[in-house]
């Protein structure tokens, strides 16, 4: 969901893992286009077919985090808010729609991955994989 966020603020000990490719599964909502862009191709590579647990600073280098903050994130996330709900409201929401750009591409996107998914839900291989981390997270 980090892809598809405006902004993200992650505290000092914050960590990031993507772990579809261990689980036998493709990434999500449109991330399979989202994560290039911002973490070019080698960077999104590497997040999600290696799905290495980034640290927060690494997340930072790669794009994937905008502002690391000391103490509570939560903070200067209501600080961010409230600059934000001061703006015009107008501009805003037309700025940010100009740099999504066409929101068609990440839908046909979304299909394509949920049918992706799905199949790999069929695979046997894949249920027992999924079946064991479930046992290990109980």
């Amino acid at each position: 969901i980090l892809f598809h966020c405006d902004m993200v603020i992650a505290s000092r000990g914050s960590t990031f893992r993507v772990p579809f490719v261990d689980f036998g599964l493709v990434p999500d909502a449109a991330t399979s286009i989202l994560a290039p862009q911002k973490l070019g191709y080698a960077g999104a590579f590497r997040f999600f077919c290696l799905g290495d647990t980034l640290g927060v600073d690494d997340a930072k280098a790669l794009g994937l985090v905008g502002e690391i903050v000391e103490g509570s994130a939560e903070e200067i996330a209501l600080a961010r808010a409230r600059q934000l709900a001061k703006k015009p409201v107008a501009a805003l929401l037309q700025t940010r729609g100009l740099l999504k750009g066409d929101t068609d591409v990440l839908c046909d996107r979304i299909d394509h991955e949920i049918s992706l998914f799905q199949q790999a839900l069929q695979d046997d291989a894949t249920l027992k994989r999924l079946q064991r981390i479930a046992r290990l997270a109980a």
